[in-house]
């Protein structure tokens, strides 16, 4: 992606030529002054995470002045998301507020410790991307991108000094009960949402990713362990099935955990969050709760 204006010189073709290359339809115009390849738009039709990462390109050149921020940063990062937005976010310091088409930009104080290049890209740093986050969403898709953050982007101290910079800018209040639930113990994006709506729906926390001791040689690590009730969840993101023989040897790992008298609730992407009120019963029966 590029400034039409450069296309010359970066191309080394003369000023006809890069005006031919744009009609021919091998660059494409994607809004006035910037031009990206037709391969790179072409795929981004069908990649929702390449056609955010197109705009959010987009917006840094069109607003030197602005950073990627929130749900752009954190894609530029490589931290999972419960939505894509459909838009790029920015922030800035000073000007107006941007809405509208492919972007947002914001506008709010950016210390030269929040900031960073990831990806080549102009970002805030992964701490205040997170509290920008919790602070904007819904708990939900704040735990997604926190429990991920926490598992090696950053650490709690740091969050919390993130935290601490943005108190006397911005009510921080929804973020603070967000900060408080992260636990980098959650290995998935469906494990933390899934801890969320456990709480939502007021059922007991369980402890994610507990090692359970079959026998001398054989220890198994479950994603939910309600010890107490001696109750098992396990929330299938369905992909570990792709490897042959993965189901079946997941079946046998159930029964023997049944054996030993856990009682083991399965769940999917679909049942926590569309099948939302069954799943939660099947957990209450279980939890006897």
């Amino acid at each position: 992606m590029m400034l039409e204006r450069a296309v010359s010189g970066a191309l080394a073709v003369s000023r006809r030529r890069a005006q031919a290359l744009l009609a021919e339809g091998t660059l494409v115009r994607l809004r006035r002054g910037v031009v990206v390849g037709a391969c790179v738009a072409e795929r981004a039709a069908a990649d929702a995470r390449l056609r955010h990462d197109i705009r959010l390109r987009m917006m840094l050149l069109c607003f030197p002045d602005c950073v990627g921020s929130h749900e752009s940063a954190a894609l530029v990062r490589g931290l999972p998301l419960l939505d894509i937005p459909a838009w790029a976010i920015g922030t800035r310091t000073r000007g107006a507020w941007r809405g509208g088409g492919v972007m947002r930009i914001r506008v709010a104080p950016l210390p030269a410790h929040h900031l960073a290049v990831a990806d080549t890209a102009r970002c805030t740093t992964a701490p205040r991307t997170v509290v920008d986050i919790a602070r904007s969403t819904s708990l939900r898709h704040a735990t997604v991108v926190g429990d991920a953050a926490l598992r090696g982007h950053c650490t709690r101290g740091e969050l919390e000094q993130a935290f601490d910079d943005c108190s006397a800018w911005f009510d921080l209040g929804k973020a603070r009960k967000a900060l408080d639930f992260f636990d980098p113990r959650s290995e998935s994006a469906l494990e933390s949402v899934s801890r969320v709506i456990i709480d939502e729906r007021g059922l007991p926390l369980p402890t994610p990713q507990v090692e359970v001791q079959l026998d001398a040689r054989t220890t198994y690590r479950v994603d939910f362990m309600w010890e107490t009730q001696r109750v098992i969840g396990e929330a299938d993101g369905l992909a570990k099935y792709d490897v042959q023989g993965a189901l079946r040897a997941e079946k046998l790992r159930q029964e023997r955990l049944e054996r030993l008298g856990f009682t083991v609730v399965r769940w999917t992407w679909r049942e926590m969050l569309v099948d939302t009120d069954e799943t939660v019963a099947r957990l209450r029966c279980a939890l006897r709760c």
